[in-house]
């Protein structure tokens, strides 16, 4: 396959000049600017956050998606961007879990709702993978955030023909922050809890 038939999407919770709060927004902020310098046609998906909408970023919306969120389905506003380098952003609007003062949680500790909002980022982002007209190939997903993708693919969107080719590639950038919630949210991402939980552990 050649460099530029490559088409990769790279799902973050941050990204800097966007949103950062540590290593992560620098990684995933410089990484596919270098990788789109090779020739790979990579698009960076972020949450579209309070601190984005409040920046000089110039976006316009180009797609809503439905999302589906146990009994609910919600929608999602997707807004474009170009960043550094000509780099395409993808920024996932959701006023209700994004707008906020910060991107995880505040002095009292991390918001209440972090399942649900990262849930719906994930589903959202494989929903713009499912209404893009392109080939996408690869879907870079990085810390827990976005830990629910590469599961989605392999088990809701299985029998998806626009996602279920797709290959994923799930970086661990700090292994101290490992999202972990009640098994009783699963659900909402439309998994089954039976698939993953059993008595002998």
């Amino acid at each position: 396959m050649r460099t530029r038939d490559l088409k990769v999407i790279f799902v973050s919770s941050e990204a800097t000049p966007y949103a950062k709060t540590g290593g992560l927004g620098d990684v995933s902020g410089a990484l596919p600017r270098e990788i789109r310098k090779l020739g790979v046609d990579i698009h960076l998906v972020l949450p579209f956050y309070w601190s984005i909408n409040n920046e000089d970023v110039q976006t316009s919306l180009v797609s809503t998606v439905d999302v589906p969120m146990g009994a609910y389905r919600l929608k999602a506003k997707i807004h474009e961007t170009v960043g550094e380098g000509g780099l395409a952003v993808y920024l996932i609007e959701r006023e209700d879990m994004y707008q906020r003062p910060n991107l995880y949680g505040g002095a009292c500790g991390d918001y209440y709702d972090n399942f649900e909002r990262f849930a719906f980022f994930s589903l959202a982002s494989l929903r713009l993978c499912e209404k893009w007209n392109q080939d996408t190939k690869i879907i870079h997903c990085n810390d827990w955030q976005t830990g629910l993708v590469p599961v989605l693919l392999r088990g809701l969107y299985s029998s998806c023909p626009k996602l279920s080719k797709i290959k994923s590639v799930f970086t661990i950038h700090n292994i101290g922050y490992q999202g972990i919630f009640p098994r009783e949210k699963l659900p909402l991402t439309g998994l089954n809890q039976e698939e993953f939980f059993h008595p002998e552990g």
